[in-house]
């Protein structure tokens, strides 16, 4: 991807897939062309605290009415806390794809265990992982696709980590394969950010 952005800035042209499939600096060179027009992307132009979102505020994708109601009730807040629509890439066309066939778990809900010497410790930690999906957009972006004529990502203003305090058997909280076990979420309706989720587990008091 490096060598792409240099030759870019350089006023050439290439893709990855022209690097792998031409090993050779002259090969290569026989297939970069020059840097065409930059990609235009148009402004968004959905204001910030929108109370309805209208058809012509979308310039990345075409929906009617009837499907940006729809995809405004799949946001927490609604209208207020979207901030762009727009079509899904290839490579989340494939996910939404896995996501819709599998009829147990989810070949792209990862779980993790980790331990805390201290509450205050745990609780930073939460408010980390609370800051990094306010600074990244594709940890706020959730995807919906009934009722439309084409799936979309949308991207919200705003996503809170959802929080799950579990007292766990003093038996359980030694295993790691017990504690995922315990802890699994059901299959999401719908992927991102509602399936972002963490679980604290604690020993039941006195044992």
């Amino acid at each position: 991807m490096t060598l792409v952005e240099r030759m870019r800035r350089a006023g050439l042209r290439t893709d990855v897939r022209a690097l792998f499939s031409n090993p050779t600096l002259a090969e290569l060179a026989s297939v970069a062309g020059d840097a065409g027009p930059a990609l235009v992307i148009p402004p968004n132009l959905i204001p910030e605290g929108a109370d309805t979102i209208t058809p012509d505020m979308l310039t990345l994708v075409d929906l009617t009415p009837e499907e940006i109601d729809l995809v405004v009730a799949s946001v927490d807040g609604g209208a207020a806390n979207v901030a762009d629509i727009y079509p899904l890439a290839p490579l989340q066309e494939g996910i939404l794809f896995h996501h819709l066939m599998v009829e147990h778990g989810d070949p792209y809900l990862l779980q993790s265990v980790y331990a805390f010497e201290s509450r205050e410790r745990l609780d930073r930690y939460v408010d980390a992982l609370q800051g990094v999906i306010a600074r990244h957009d594709i940890l706020r972006t959730s995807v919906v696709h009934e009722g439309l004529s084409s799936p979309v990502q949308v991207v919200w203003r705003r996503a809170d980590l959802s929080v799950e305090e579990l007292t766990l058997d003093p038996a359980m909280a030694t295993s790691p394969n017990s504690l995922r076990h315990a802890s699994t979420p059901p299959l999401p309706d719908r992927a991102w950010p509602r399936s972002s989720r963490s679980s604290l587990r604690r020993p039941r008091q006195g044992q």
